[in-house]
């Protein structure tokens, strides 16, 4: 065992899109020795609680208590060094690094991966999403006025999915990018950033931002490598350099010097607790030769018998980790266990956790073969399974159904599922959105006056003209086709949520009505449909999740 590593993941949306990297580095660097604790915060990921119930202070606490649970787990003889602490934190995530450094007692040292230099930058950059929400419902007028209004009040504000509390908004508005204390002893500090550029350079924030620590008089390296921005990016996207750079320089910093003194004392406080949660277990299986990540969620003593029998594969749609809108799959899962239903959430190869190259959802049957048969590993009592998904997970379910029949398979539950195609899009941008716009008047005042370009206009003749393509082509069979053979052939039951305030939605219903291969399909037996007329597409309204769990459950109830 060379050293401990605890990663503190960044703030909302940013989680999701960097999780990826998250694992690699963590295994990367278990692979070099070191053991790595990757702690999701209150409110997000697996962790319990609501993300609208976090704090600043809560999540400080949160990245204290999991230094002392991984020192406790690896605590060393008393004759001997102990081994080496490192906090390692990305965007805001290195905010919440540095003042638990102040708190863990002793020497640690930090990695900051694109370190915010003030809280109050990466709350200011979140609220720009309410307002560039606001400006497309042409609301912008005072929108960060009121948001700023409501949170000094002490209101929740809701952004694009997440609630924030206004303890947490004020706790990330005073933090700082700030050296601990003077009674907690420096460390070593590996400040690293990437670059789009062909010589990727330190940015002046980084510069300045480690100058000031090695004022303080820590042990500072500061460097830049080549990658994207993957914390933001729409695709999920790799820096491998910044993964290659953090395992050499922990090496590195290894052989700088003498140890740095570190406290041998043991914390007892959490290291015999290993679960995630009273019934969630966290656990590894193999898909083809990765390694995929599930949580199962077991029933409490308490929970009903009768429904044991019936297991519950959730599968989540495209490379999305637990965090906002996306959560609403920790919530289901738990609702589900509740009334009785073990239920096994996982991410695919290359999502999440799991190891492995992306994998698109035409390509993950294998990935719910290997789900499906861990549950029943895990919980011998299922004898019949469902399969829950969103969008093209929901497609994923239905592609599994066509290539792999599984007799285990009794459900297939599908939430707005995805079958776009050039057409189809088309179609749906005509009707729902053209449609209104051509209803405005201000829209012809506009086109009147010059104010709408041309492009516009060209753009809604180039969709007419998509719109009146007929499903079909040569060639391999369409995802699509695959899709309505298995919503014909399977023998089981299917349930059918459609989110009345969701483009997916609604083109799944425009393709089904233009294509022959679905011609009669929603009337076909054990078929039950639930429209939720003002859900958006991810459910991100707790209401309306919390509709759609308990529709779930009445129809996991009725399976065959």
């Amino acid at each position: 065992m060379r050293g401990l590593v605890v990663y503190v993941h960044p703030f909302a949306e940013e989680m999701n899109k960097s999780r990826r990297m998250a694992a690699m580095q963590s295994r990367a660097l278990a692979e070099k020795g070191y053991a790595v604790l990757q702690i999701d915060l209150l409110g997000c990921g697996d962790s319990a609680g609501d993300f609208g119930d976090a704090t600043w202070e809560h999540w400080v606490e949160d990245v204290v208590f999991g230094c002392q649970w991984l020192r406790g787990r690896h605590a060393v003889a008393s004759d001997k060094p102990a081994l080496p602490l490192w906090i390692w934190g990305l965007r805001t995530g290195c905010l919440l690094a540095a003042e638990a450094a102040s708190r863990v007692g002793d020497t640690c040292n930090l990695v900051f991966w694109q370190p915010f230099s003030a809280g109050k930058l990466g709350l200011q950059q979140f609220l720009r999403l309410k307002a560039a929400g606001e400006l497309l419902n042409g609301q912008v007028k005072g929108a960060m006025e009121q948001l700023r209004a409501d949170i000094a009040s002490g209101r929740s504000v809701e952004v694009a999915g997440y609630t924030l509390s206004s303890a947490l908004c004020q706790g990330l508005e005073r933090a700082s990018l700030r050296p601990p204390r003077a009674s907690t002893p420096p460390g070593r500090l590996l400040w690293f950033e990437v670059s789009a550029g062909a010589t990727p350079s330190l940015s002046p924030v980084g510069a300045n931002g480690a100058s000031v620590w090695r004022d303080a008089g820590w042990s500072v390296r500061a460097d830049a490598v080549r990658g994207p921005s993957f914390w933001q990016t729409t695709e999920i996207e790799d820096a491998p350099e910044l993964l290659a750079l953090t395992c050499k320089a922990l090496a590195e910093a290894e052989t700088a010097g003498p140890p740095l003194p570190t406290s041998t004392e043991r914390q007892d406080s959490a290291a015999d607790n290993d679960g995630v949660g009273p019934h969630e277990e966290a656990f590894a299986f193999d898909c083809e030769g990765e390694a995929l990540v599930g949580i199962l969620h077991r029933p409490p003593h308490d929970a009903p018998c009768g429904a044991l029998g019936t297991g519950v594969v959730v599968i989540v749609g495209g490379p999305q980790y637990r965090a906002g809108s996306h959560r609403q799959f920790v919530s289901l899962a738990r609702a589900l266990a509740a009334a009785g239903h073990p239920v096994l959430r996982f991410d695919s190869r290359g999502m999440g956790d799991s190891s492995g190259a992306l994998r698109q959802f035409e390509q993950i049957t294998p990935d719910v073969k290997a789900a499906s048969d861990a549950l029943c590993r895990q919980v011998p009592q299922v004898q019949r399974i469902a399969l829950w998904g969103l969008c093209d997970a929901a497609s994923a379910a239905l592609l599994y159904a066509h290539a792999h029949p599984d007799t285990r398979v009794r459900g297939l539950c599908l939430l707005n599922p995805w079958v776009r195609s050039e057409a189809s899009l088309a179609r749906t941008q005509v009707k729902h959105y053209y449609a209104q716009r051509l209803r405005q008047r201000g829209f012809w005042l506009k086109l009147l006056s010059g104010r709408v370009a041309g492009q516009a206009v060209r753009g809604l003749w180039s969709n007419l003209l998509k719109a009146r393509q007929k499903p079909g082509s040569s060639g391999p069979l369409p995802f699509q086709a695959r899709m309505a053979d298995a919503w014909r052939k399977f023998d089981g039951s299917l349930l059918l949520a459609l989110s009345g305030d969701d483009y997916t939605a609604k083109e799944f219903l425009e393709f089904a009505a233009a294509s022959p291969d679905w011609h009669g399909l929603f009337e076909r037996r054990g078929l039950s449909r639930v429209d939720l007329p003002d859900a958006d597409h991810t459910l991100s309204a707790s209401a309306d999740q919390r509709a759609m769990n308990s529709i779930t459950i009445q129809w996991l109830g009725s399976l065959p």
